[in-house]
């Protein structure tokens, strides 16, 4: 805490290499405060900030240069050096099938095609390396949506029609720069590793430094900059960079939604409330009642949002439809999510002042050992003592929720729908942000 009472969120270390200037110069104008640092070694580094919704990043990028043994050797010292708590390699790279000019690629995993026997024909021994499940699955999720072109025109850059794409697929990578479909390396892929979607040469040694180290998130993003097919080098003076600007705006896009620190707003003192209390009225533990104002000095009421990783994107849906009640002063938020690599525990701090607790509920918040049985337990416990009110949102679909603790409350929204189940999910948080604020007023006499 600092002295004014408020609480600073510290910055998540992220660590970006690239093997190309082009490479660099796009994942450089993302970053603010940028500032050189020279390791031991000789190699350069520099560091900068990225913010997103009022947290910061400090991201450590460098140049590499081309290679799967020369980015193994950065990648190792980059992580020993600045503990990052994620890696990503970010490039472009040659489309071989399925893609197109200005595609991103997030590599699911990266085959390592000139791993075998060379006989009087190649025996192929496959060396392949995964990405790690949770930057998979986060780039599964951003992939599906095009909000991270909206980082392309913050920048001044064009967003090409029709819009590219994100493929999340597996890659290969070699020595070699394949450039033509008579290449004997282009036979080789399509035919052992005929899934790979794109071919460049740094993911394998990249991710097999990154392995070593299971404390870290790693992940590998290409814009398709040429095709195999039709590959016309002439264009490269063009694409490349263009390719380059599409694989940085998804990578930072990835870390915007990977933030688990938030800032924590000055706590509002007191926070007495009247939420129902262990008696026999089970009509009142259905209806909650919110806080009554009779007991509050001041007129916002704290909010705490308690919810796993994984349902980041919907927490941050929830934020926005209350967006108004937090500009007329009617609320204050703090948020937690599921404490994750380099989070810090003292997020769910304010969980111990909060006046109304949301609690968004799916199969991940279940299972959670810090939301459920950390989180959970300690709202419900305040709860039971009139000290705070407890709200279950249902995100998404689960079962036998009677049995929980939270059970016999009333949860939005009312007619126990999960909110993925609604076709138009700004329909399901407008009700349960007309709930809330109908609440509020209700408690406040207007």
């Amino acid at each position: 805490m600092t002295s004014n009472n408020q609480s600073i969120a510290q910055p998540l270390r992220v660590v970006i290499l690239t093997a190309l200037p082009l490479e660099y110069d796009a994942v450089r104008a993302h970053l603010s405060n940028l500032q050189e640092e020279v390791h031991s070694t000789g190699t350069i580094y520099e560091k900068g900030t990225f913010g997103v919704s009022g947290c910061q990043w400090q991201v450590c990028i460098a140049e590499v240069g081309a290679g799967n043994q020369g980015a193994a050797i950065e990648t190792e010292r980059a992580i020993e050096h600045f503990k990052p708590h994620y890696v990503l390699f970010v490039g472009v790279a040659g489309g071989i099938k399925d893609v197109a000019i200005g595609d991103v690629v997030c590599a699911t995993k990266v085959y390592g095609y000139e791993s075998g026997k060379a006989e009087q024909i190649f025996l192929t021994r496959p060396v392949v390396w995964s990405a790690t499940h949770t930057m998979e699955q986060r780039a599964k999720a951003e992939a599906r949506k095009q909000s991270w072109l909206e980082r392309l025109r913050q920048l001044g850059y064009p967003v090409p029609e029709p819009a590219p794409r994100v493929i999340v697929a597996p890659i290969a990578a070699g020595e070699k720069v394949v450039a033509s479909k008579d290449a004997d390396a282009y036979h080789l892929i399509r035919r052992s590793y005929n899934d790979a979607v794109a071919v460049e040469m740094e993911a394998v040694g990249f991710l097999q430094a990154g392995h070593t180290h299971q404390e870290v998130h790693i992940l590998v993003i290409r814009g398709i900059s040429d095709l195999i097919e039709g590959k016309d080098s002439s264009a490269d003076q063009q694409h490349q960079p263009m390719a380059a600007r599409h694989a940085s705006a998804f990578a930072f896009e990835i870390l915007a939604k990977l933030t688990p620190a938030r800032p924590i707003p000055t706590p509002v003192e007191p926070t007495i409330t009247s939420a129902p209390t262990n008696n026999t009225n089970t009509h009142a533990d259905k209806e909650q009642q919110m806080p009554t104002s009779s007991n509050k000095p001041t007129d916002t009421f704290e909010v705490f949002y308690s919810f796993t990783h994984e349902d980041r994107s919907y927490a941050d849906k929830l934020h926005k439809h209350l967006i108004l009640l937090k500009r007329e002063g009617l609320i204050t938020e703090s948020f937690a999510g599921e404490i994750t690599l380099g989070g810090d525990t003292n997020k769910v701090k304010p969980l111990d002042t909060a006046d109304i607790i949301f609690l968004l509920i799916s199969e991940d918040f279940l299972v959670s050992e810090e939301t459920y049985d950390v989180q959970m337990q300690r709202a419900m416990a305040r709860h039971r003592n009139g000290q705070a009110t407890v709200i279950p949102i249902l995100i998404r679909p689960t079962d036998n929720l009677e049995n929980t603790p939270f059970g016999k409350l009333q949860a939005l929204p009312r007619d126990k729908k999960p909110i993925s189940s609604f076709r138009d999910m700004d329909e399901a948080f407008a009700g349960i942000a007309r709930e809330i604020r109908a609440a509020i007023k209700k408690i406040k006499g207007k």
